[in-house]
């Protein structure tokens, strides 16, 4: 069977990537080794609206969310007092599973050929080149042979296709446990009465996202939040942790413990739970007749765990980058699909690059630490804003002045985290040149510098 495009995974990035190409009239193949409807993420995700518009992605129905899109943020420690907040906080919280089938059935209906509950078993590689694989349905003891000109990855760093790709592709993709955070989301029903009583009585809070910073026994870089919706009956939340790091809780135990601290959580209407690999975005998103989409090429935001909205903006450029090789005659070579390499890693990727530096200083932080800096005024819900829409934050000179005032008892780590920022600003200027056109020599040059950027960041 030959196609001109075979997309592996179908999360939302690889079904973006599809539907992108389909739409332009490619044949597009995509297998996903999940039965239908479950596949991808099955749980909740919170994403910024604005790439729906910028990047023209499909954009969310009421049915496919679990809270109001402009609704308040609010940040507190863990006894419980608000910190800060902010008034209206864009985001579109996902019910992935929904929002998934929806993007399915858009793809089934741009002629793509979906494959569900098949699993791709080798690549087919051949003089240098990625040109399809084999697929295998689910209980059939038969590979079927897909031949494409460009295979598309979008099946995340874990499966054993990206563990045995072709050492001759030089693409970036080893990680390793210490690269992942382990999250879970879930969406469950609530008791009203409950609810509204713990409302009352300051113990809850409706119609916003809920942060708690400093949580206990979970090291400084976790994170535990909630959002109920009284009207709706329901209560989104989420916790991540580090839990492959000695003497750290794992996100199911800190989402049990909240739940009964909550005391009006009932049973659960869907959720799920996986590790989330942070690693730095691959250098190689592109190589000869194949690319990366999504967690594959860990485009994740590394500060916040969030993918969703990157995989489908990795996809859309990569799709792009597909379509104008093949459609002006061009062989899908590493040189003729390296625009997609560039338009990624000059924007999102290089706030992600910057971010990574800055993750490293988190990880360290204990669970005091972190409340400290949460609890002093040091930190803002701006800094979180920012952060969640996979940006650096920026703090001028008279706002430092005023935070390291406040920041009683935090002023090291503060001006610790100020200096991570100053370093994180070169290495994202850094990616903001990445090379647009593939030649070894500048890219090798570009990597060395960016590995002594790196280096003296850390």
């Amino acid at each position: 069977m030959d196609k001109d495009i075979l997309v592996i995974g179908g999360g939302t990035g690889g079904l973006t990537c599809a539907l992108s190409l389909a739409k332009q009239g490619f044949k597009v193949t995509l297998a996903e080794q999940a039965a239908f409807p479950r596949f991808g993420n099955t749980w909740v995700n919170d994403t910024e609206t604005v790439s729906f518009e910028k990047y023209n992605l499909v954009t969310p129905l009421p049915g496919e969310l679990v809270a109001s899109v402009a609704r308040k943020a609010v940040f507190l420690t863990p006894d419980n007092k608000i910190r800060f907040g902010l008034n209206r906080f864009f985001l579109y919280s996902l019910k992935m599973d929904a929002y998934q089938k929806r993007l399915a059935d858009l793809c089934a209906g741009a002629g793509v050929d979906m494959r569900f509950g098949c699993a791709a078993t080798r690549l087919i590689y051949e003089d240098g080149f990625a040109k399809g694989a084999l697929l295998r349905q689910e209980k059939s003891d038969k590979d079927l042979e897909v031949r494409a000109a460009v295979t598309v990855l979008a099946c995340g760093p874990r499966t054993l296709l990206m563990k045995h790709l072709p050492p001759s592709l030089e693409m970036d993709v080893a990680c390793n446990e210490r690269d992942f955070v382990s999250a879970i989301q879930e969406v469950r029903a609530v008791d009203p009465v409950a609810a509204a009583a713990a409302i009352r009585k300051g113990k809850a809070i409706d119609d916003s996202m809920v942060v708690f910073m400093g949580m206990p026994d979970v090291g400084g870089y976790a994170t535990f939040l909630y959002q109920l919706d009284l009207a709706r009956g329901t209560i989104a939340l989420l916790a991540g942790s580090r839990d492959q790091v000695p003497g750290v809780k794992g996100p199911r135990a800190m989402l049990d413990e909240n739940i009964g601290r909550l005391g009006f959580c009932r049973e659960k209407i869907f959720g799920g739970g996986r590790p989330i690999a942070l690693r730095p975005v691959s250098d190689t998103l592109a190589g000869n007749g194949i690319a990366l989409v999504g967690d594959s090429g860990f485009c994740v935001c590394p500060a916040n765990g969030s993918g969703t909205v990157p995989s489908m903006i990795s996809a859309t450029l990569c799709a792009d980058a597909i379509a104008h090789a093949l459609k002006n005659g061009l062989s899908p070579s590493r040189e003729n699909l390296w625009a997609y390499n560039a338009a990624f890693h000059r924007g999102m990727g290089a706030n992600f690059a910057g971010l990574s530096v800055v993750q490293k200083t988190l990880v360290t932080l204990t669970d005091k630490q972190a409340f400290t800096m949460a609890a002093s005024g040091a930190m803002k819900g701006s800094d979180y804003e920012a952060v969640h829409s996979g940006h650096l934050v920026r703090i001028g000179p008279f706002d430092a002045v005023s935070r390291l005032v406040k920041a009683k008892g935090a002023r090291g780590l503060l001006l610790k985290a100020g200096l991570a920022g100053l370093l994180a600003e070169r290495v994202r200027a850094h990616y903001r040149n990445f090379p647009q056109i593939w030649n070894p020599d500048t890219v090798r040059q570009w990597k060395n510098k960016r590995d002594a950027l790196v280096k003296f960041a850390l």
